[in-house]
């Protein structure tokens, strides 16, 4: 009897350790481990992230410095909530035309799949934003956007990371010489590798087509390719940086342009600093 109760008990623990052997470990990655892309891991529920972020645009004879303040929130395991307040002034060659945008959103993501060490991951991203931008020489315009897109990425053994947006923007501008919408359809994808614990390292492509209406009307396009770097400083503080070029682009009102920056930048850095608790 003691015999069999003995072999029942070591029969208990190694099921037991085979189990906890198999059991799934869950993605770890610093924040901002794509540059400009999302992934789909959330930060854990009852966990605050705020974050600061600085993100200079510039194309030939104009530059906006973007600086954006989020506090995000762990609802769930599952879902994160946030709320965020951005500033950015834009400088044209010569002060002529200079504006200055505020905006306000709530960005909203949604897991569907956690993503594990060697699995893959899936998520919803959704930014409502109001906004409102002043000019030097005109009345100031107010704007209306909402971003959706969709995030799948895959861990490969904790080692090298790479994942895809894909994402619309739709957009309302209203002027008082009228209502102007708009519709941005974008494509990202990009790779990150972990160089040392405390470096990350990776490269990141977009393309991006420019509607003149929510859906149709296609009035330009552009493509891009940048790199990207995120150092875990302490287990509650990541620092991350980004930058992009335009490699080619469309205008349609100027169709031998080599680069569109009617509607796109020529250049984009990203620079964000990230803190839990």
């Amino acid at each position: 009897m003691r015999l069999t109760s003995i072999m029942a008990g070591a029969i208990a623990i190694a099921g037991h350790s085979a189990l906890a052997q198999e059991a799934p470990i869950k993605s770890s990655t610093p924040s901002g481990l794509f540059g400009f892309m999302d992934d789909s891991t959330v930060i854990g529920q009852g966990v605050f992230n705020p974050q600061y972020s600085f993100t200079p645009s510039w194309s030939a004879g104009s530059e906006t410095l973007s600086q954006k303040v989020t506090l995000n929130y762990g609802v769930t395991e599952r879902f994160e909530a946030g709320l965020a307040v951005s500033y950015a002034p834009t400088l044209n060659a010569g002060n002529a035309g200079n504006s200055h945008a505020w905006n306000v959103s709530l960005p909203l993501q949604y897991v569907f799949v956690q993503r594990m060490q060697n699995g893959t991951g899936f998520a919803l991203v959704s930014t409502p934003a109001l906004g409102w931008q002043d000019f030097n020489n005109q009345s100031s315009n107010r704007q209306w956007s909402f971003d959706n897109h969709l995030v799948i990425d895959h861990d490969f053994d904790g080692r090298f990371f790479a994942g895809i947006n894909i994402g619309y923007t739709a957009s309302n501008t209203y002027a008082r010489s009228g209502r102007t919408p708009g519709g941005t359809l974008y494509l990202q994808g990009g790779g990150t590798v972990k160089i040392t614990p405390h470096f990350y390292w990776g490269i990141q492509a977009q393309i991006s087509q420019q509607l003149n209406d929510f859906v149709s009307d296609p009035s330009g396009w552009a493509a891009f390719l940048g790199t990207s770097v995120s150092v875990p400083l302490t287990s509650t503080a990541t620092l991350s940086a980004a930058y992009m070029r335009q490699l080619v682009g469309r205008e349609n009102d100027t169709p031998s342009a080599r680069l569109n920056t009617q509607s796109f930048s020529q250049n984009m850095a990203k620079a964000m600093l990230s803190l839990y608790f």
